[in-house]
């Protein structure tokens, strides 16, 4: 019984809750349009993350920017994905950082991983709004199964769906 109310609460608290949106920062103007995205998300202070993330997971980077092209036409919000996104420049786009990223404990002992990361959103070259957001995860049901990587991808993908939660406001 022990063993099963524990895999319970495994299965419900595999991810943190879901961020709640704060007041614009910038114009907070409503956009239409597609929305640029650069296709693969920097780490903004790269020497601050943990080597073993930066040189195992080397998909994190992309997956981000996928789940948030995902997540976003479900939502009827067309993210494009470029290159690059400048600061300054036409059209609609938001700049990423992934300015932390936490992969701590094992499948053994339980996983203690996190991500946090900064975007923006630009309409033209006016600020719409910026977000500061933070998922963590201990691997949710058959942690013990997974690797590291697995479920930092885990918290990219749950990352990707709040940037597309949040660009959605401002359609």
């Amino acid at each position: 019984m022990k063993l099963l109310s524990c895999l319970v609460f495994l299965f419900f608290v595999s991810c943190s809750s879901a961020p709640k949106f704060s007041k614009p920062t910038g114009s907070g103007e409503k956009i239409s349009g597609a929305v640029n995205i650069p296709a693969s998300i920097d780490y903004k202070y790269v020497e601050a993350i943990p080597k073993k993330i930066t040189s195992e997971c080397t998909a994190l980077n992309s997956k981000l920017s996928n789940s948030t092209k995902i997540h976003g036409k479900k939502m009827g919000v067309d993210f494009v994905q470029v290159k690059a996104v400048l600061p300054k420049g036409k059209g609609n786009r938001v700049h990423v950082d992934i300015i932390n990223a936490v992969s701590s404990g094992n499948a053994f002992i339980g996983h203690n991983k996190s991500m946090t990361i900064h975007a923006y959103l630009y309409a033209g070259n006016t600020l719409v709004d910026d977000v500061e957001l933070k998922r963590s995860s201990g691997g949710g049901f058959g942690a013990g199964f997974k690797s590291s990587c697995d479920v930092l991808e885990r918290v990219t993908h749950k990352l990707g769906e709040d940037i597309a939660t949040w660009v959605r406001r401002f359609y």
